[in-house]
């Protein structure tokens, strides 16, 4: 295998040269993605014994026209992967030396290579470069003078090799810039690179992690790499995208030029929901419709609640999990019914590759009263660049002939064998039954005892598509909460396999933004327009690619309540029937126009509004207005709006604000009304105000209903203190002023924040909601978020205090097994207890996920404690406790049926301790996880050479079918003499396996372990350790039953030695000696991790630092293992891992 790398250093005039004309890149990226022409190469190369990688070609590759054959297309070619880093090919198996491989590829750009130099080579004579050697050094000397730049950083490749010829390689870079290379341009960076498997089988979403070169000066700028880019602000189009590409500025005094071109992160979308009661989350996000989990870009989710923008983060509004595309409302933000949720993201799709180009110009004058910006982007699908897709010769046909509207396909996804396993707890899985005419799919569980028969599986989506025109039915089986189907037979069911067939799109945006700022006048004129092609692979044009939108906004006069005077604004919005960007979010459509609807409708729109107001005396202004929001023409809504402001004193304001609407369309036909009012006082550290708001919504005949009521709010900003408390009642009939109460609806607010004493600081929110509904019953969601940190002076006491608890759909926990090759994971799959038990060396590894019910309402409450305690004395105490120092931790997490109103279900630990003391039949929670550590810390004050430790832990958990009950304890001791140090470490387990499907048992282990450490030289120590243990797992019918000690002992003898190498590293190798006279398979924390039977453990683990820059670490595990005395040693398990990594 032979490795080219071709380095580029710029200094002095090259590298300012560089950077001065960067701002053409763009100009070469857009360009490059106009260049259709390809390339087709045809190629022989000849096999080295080896399976590769075979480096094919130096130009651009199109990975999916690749064909290999070997000499005769008798001999079938062995599976191959290409890594495109390389331009190379890798076989799953050596090929013979000598075997000819042909090769035909396609290029993406004609003629472009992959890998060029800028500068023909040339090889300079000594004389030469002893002539230049001395004016090169005083030239950079001058210019480093000038630079102030800072690196850090390191490189790191790492190697492991196990039993069975598995090789693992792993490299790592991460490397930051930062500074000046001249008075005022500065540059960045972030440099990292990222592994991925060579199979393709994960998907790195990671590779869009912000890696970056930034280049800024008060003229130019240039970013390569990733970075977002945003649309003109205000603008009719909103979006951000997250790239990876290339993107230079150029901002003269009152121009700006900007361009771009890149990869996309992944396709831009909004979604728009309302809120539930007493439903924190999980909000599923769709996509557009696509099946399966959506995975958005991290750093692209943006939410918005009832038009106010939120954060994301564990201790602020929400948080995303991206891998199962949702996203969860912290207790602080609460959620209830008719709220808004808007999300806005990024989705990376695995269809086809997709690149985006853009351009940016703005203009503003001297005194800046005019300026005028525009902008342009185009995002296209590679179309000859498929990720995941994989399209038949039937498939492409049909997308060509279709034109706009891609037709009907399969949706089975073959399951890669890796992700078999964590498939399977997620989505159910199909096998493919051929039966001529009619083949279809069968619903079909992985195997977890032959988990090398990977080959058949597929992930199957099914769309509704009519009584008797389907050939499958949604059973009443449910996997993991997804429903199974099953073949009923042509034409006997509701539900098809399919979906669309996915067709590269391109789409072009284009806005132009005029802005005049006048004393007295001030005008927008927005005009925007789009192309949307919905299939590249069709010439058909179905006429619908095209959409425009128009928005003019003004204000004439004097908009000002401290003075007399008077203005006039209006507004105007026009969108054509294919404009298929929002111009109105649902939260701006309600208020404006008491349109309720979440989407916009389609057919052409026209809005305009108009308002005349005046400023009769200083403090107070009045305002009125008329508004129609017209579609195709025909008119929708029109309303009549009026408003006013006073301000009797500079801390005192009273508002109204008030909407009629008159609804002409349909069944939305009717009148309504919206009104708000308040009073506000507003003092130094002291705000307050009192509110009031009514909706009514009435058809045609008069009947409707609505809400009616207030609410006092309070504010006292040294204490960041916040309080709120309203109450509503829903209200339907004939009339507003007629109608009946339906329900009330009660809200308390509340947030603080603030140093109580000294050394005691509180954070706290919390939020209460009772709604009541008269017909569909009662909801009562109480949240809250405290944070308490204790720290008195001169104390030494210190301590943290955290409890939270939200509201949440139901979940469960399933066990998601990895499988990881034979031997090297750490579970196998137990045939006995149906479930997948622990034990080195095992097949698999486990991954515990939290899986939300689609198919239920079921609220739970999840309620979380954690409370963090330290004592060191600061001051003298008589006896022993001076030496002693304390550290404890209590963790409780529980999930309990939102509707129990008990006392107890609030108190974190209580329902784990009722579940502990309760028959297992009876629960009162679904999850629960309880625990409390004890450290105790001994240092004898004058005696360096003792020490000691103890701990205890005892714990109780319950999930899935199970509760534990359990202690953990231990206790240290150590004692130095000159050269010798001995030792003694003695731990206990105990834990009650109480099971709801499979029998009950007990397990206890004891056990002591004996240190002796001798010092040879200043670096060299050697140490023996014996170790003795006593454990057994019993049932319910055998725990007071005597036992032989042969069958419930083990003990270990483990030589070894430790060397501080110069202090600059160490390396430790030791020699366990194991017997385990425990029959069958063991816990993972019994006998100290061994297995049964007799056991020998060579290991060797070390990290050297070379020189200032390098260092080097490796590990080397050895095992034999015979169960029993008289059978042979099983296969020896062989373990080695390297890392070299290099320091900047």
């Amino acid at each position: 295998m032979q490795v080219i790398s071709t380095k580029l250093k710029l200094n002095g005039f090259a590298g300012r040269r560089f950077i001065r004309n960067l701002w053409i890149a763009p100009l070469f990226v857009c360009l490059f993605a106009y260049m259709p022409a390809a390339e087709v190469v045809d190629t022989v190369i000849y096999s080295d014994g080896g399976p590769g990688p075979y480096s094919i070609s130096k130009r651009m590759v199109d990975s999916s026209t690749i064909e290999v054959s070997m000499g005769s297309d008798s001999i079938s070619v062995a599976p191959w992967v290409f890594i495109s880093e390389h331009n190379s090919l890798l076989f799953s198996e050596a090929i013979d030396s000598g075997v000819p491989l042909k090769i035909r590829f396609e290029t993406d750009y004609f003629g472009l290579s992959k890998t060029f130099s800028l500068f023909p080579k040339l090889y300079a004579r000594e004389s030469e470069l002893k002539a230049l050697s001395d004016s090169s050094v005083l030239r950079r000397t001058s210019y480093s003078e000038r630079e102030n730049l800072s690196v850090s950083g390191y490189k790191s490749i790492g190697v492991s090799v196990g039993s069975f010829g598995e090789i693992n390689l792993e490299q790592g870079l991460d490397v930051r810039i930062g500074g000046q290379i001249r008075p005022g341009t500065e540059v960045s960076a972030h440099l990292s690179d990222q592994g991925s498997s060579l199979d393709g089988a994960t998907r790195e979403i990671s590779e869009f992690d912000m890696i970056y070169v930034a280049l800024t000066d008060p003229l130019y700028g240039a970013v390569a790499g990733d970075q977002y880019i945003s649309w003109i602000p205000s603008g009719i189009f909103k979006e951000q995208k997250k790239i990876k590409g290339l993107s230079a500025s150029l901002h003269p005094d009152r121009f700006h030029l900007s361009a771009f071109g890149a990869l996309s992160g992944g396709i831009f979308t909004t979604e728009t929901w309302y809120g539930r009661n007493g439903v924190q989350g999980p909000y599923n996000l769709s996509g557009n419709g696509e099946p399966g989990f959506i995975t958005p870009i991290g750093g692209t989710v943006k939410i918005k609640l009832n038009g106010k923008t939120l954060a994301e983060g564990m201790d602020r509004d929400y948080t995303v999990d991206y891998d199962l595309g949702s996203l969860t409302f912290n207790p602080s933000v609460l959620i209830k019914d008719k709220d808004l949720i808007r999300v806005e993201y990024e989705y990376k799709l695995f269809d086809y590759q997709r690149t985006v180009l853009g351009t940016e110009v703005g203009f503003s004058s001297p005194d800046s009263i005019f300026s005028v910006k525009g902008a342009l982007w185009s995002e296209a699908d590679n179309r000859n660049h498929p990720i995941d897709l994989v399209l038949s010769k039937k498939d492409l046909n049909t997308l060509r002939e279709s034109g706009d509207s891609p037709p009907m396909g399969t949706s089975e996804r073959l399951v890669h064998h890796n992700d078999v396993s964590s498939e399977d707890a997620l989505y159910p899985l199909y096998s493919y039954v051929k039966g001529g005419e009619n083949d279809h799919f069968v619903h079909k569980r992985y195997d977890p005892l032959k988990p090398d028969n990977v080959s058949g599986f597929y992930n199957v989506w099914f769309t509704y598509v009519g009584e008797g025109k389907g050939d499958y039915v949604r059973t009443d089986s449910i996997v993991h909460r997804e429903f199974v189907y099953r073949y009923a037979g042509p034409n006997q069911g509701d539900y098809s396999p399919q979906k669309e067939l996915s067709a590269p799109e391109r789409i072009t945006r284009g806005e132009i933004i005029a802005d005049l700022r006048l004393d007295l006048l001030k005008a927008r004129v927005d005009i925007a327009g789009l192309e949307h092609d919905r299939n590249l692979f069709s010439q058909k044009d179905d006429d619908d690619n095209l959409g425009s939108s128009a928005a003019v906004t003004f204000i004439a006069g004097s908009d000002q309540i401290d003075k007399r005077g008077a203005w006039l604004q209006g507004d105007y919005l026009y969108s054509s029937r294919r404009f298929e960007s929002e111009t109105q979010e649902a939260y701006d459509r309600y208020k404006k126009w008491n349109d309720s609807s979440l989407a916009q409708g389609s057919g052409a729109k026209q809005i305009w509004e108009s308002a005349l107001g005046v400023t009769p005396v200083k403090g107070l202004s009045l305002r009125a207005g008329y508004g129609q929001n017209r579609s195709d023409s025909g008119l929708i809504t029109d309303k009549i709006t009026g408003g006013s402001r006073w301000l009797p004193s500079k801390w005192i304001s009273v508002d109204y604000d008030g909407s009629y609407f008159r609804h002409h369309e349909g069944l939305s036909k009717g009148t309504g009304h919206q009104e708000n009012a308040g009073i506000k006082l507003n003092f130094d550290n002291i705000t307050g105000g009192v509110l009031y708001r009514d909706e009514w919504r009435a058809d045609s005949s008069g009947k409707g209903a609505g809400q009616a009521g207030g609410g006092v709010e309070l504010g006292f900003f040294p204490w960041k203190l916040r309080e709120s408390v309203s109450f509503f009642s829903f209200r339907a009939g004939e009339g507003f002023l007629a109608a009946r109460d339906t329900g009330y609806s009660f809200l308390w607010e509340q947030s603080f924040d603030h140093r109580i004493i000294r050394g005691w600081e509180l954070s706290a929110g919390g939020n209460y909601h009772r709604n009541v509904n008269r017909t569909s019953g009662t909801t009562s969601t109480f949240l809250i978020d405290l944070i308490s940190n204790v720290e008195p002076v001169s104390c030494g006491f210190s301590s943290r205090q955290h409890y939270r608890s939200n509201s949440e759909k139901a979940s469960v926990f399933v066990q998601v097994p990895v499988f990881a090759g034979k031997g090297l994971g750490t579970h196998v799959f137990d045939d006995s207890l149906k479930e997948y038990v622990p034990h080195t060396p095992g097949d698999y590894f486990m991954q515990q996920r939290e899986v939300y019910d689609k198919t239920i309402d079921t609220r739970i409450r999840k309620t979380t404690l954690e409370i963090d305690w330290e004592f060191r004395p600061l001051r003298k105490i008589a006896g022993i406790l001076n030496d002693l120092s304390w550290h404890g931790t209590l963790f409780s997490e529980e999930h309990v049926d939102a509707e129990r109103k008990n006392a107890s279900s609030w108190i974190p630990g209580v329902s784990s301790l009722e579940d502990f003391f309760r028959k297992k039949e009876v629960s009162s929670g679904t999850y629960a996880d309880l625990s409390y550590r004890q450290d105790i810390h001994w240092a004898p004050q004058g005696r360096d050479d003792l020490r000691g430790e103890f701990f205890v832990t005892p714990s109780f958990r319950k999930i899935r079918s199970y509760r534990e009950p359990g202690v953990q304890a231990g206790l240290d001791f150590e004692y130095r003499k000159g050269r010798w140090t001995i030792g003694d470490k003695t731990g206990y387990l105990h834990f009650f396996r109480d099971d709801s499907l499979e029998r009950d048992f007990h397990v206890r282990d004891i056990n002591t372990e004996l240190v002796q450490t001798l010092r040879i030289t200043g670096t060299l120590d050697i140490y023996l350790k014996e170790c003795a243990g006593w454990a057994r797992r019993d049932y319910e019918s055998t725990v007071k039953q005597s036992m032989s000690l042969d069958s419930c002992t083990y003990f270990q003898l483990s030589p070894g030695l430790s060397w501080r190498a110069f202090d600059r590293g160490f390396l430790d190798a030791s020699y366990v000696f194991s017997v385990v006279n425990l029959p069958g398979d063991l816990d993972y924390r019994v006998a100290r991790g061994f297995g049964s039977g007799l056991s020998q453990v060579f290991s060797v683990v070390s990290e050297i630092q070379v020189g200032k820059n390098f260092s080097v670490s490796g590990t080397y595990r050895g095992e034999l293992r015979k169960l029993t005395p008289e059978s042979g040693y099983e296969p020896p398990q062989h373990t080695l891992s390297l890392q070299v990594k290099a320091f900047l």
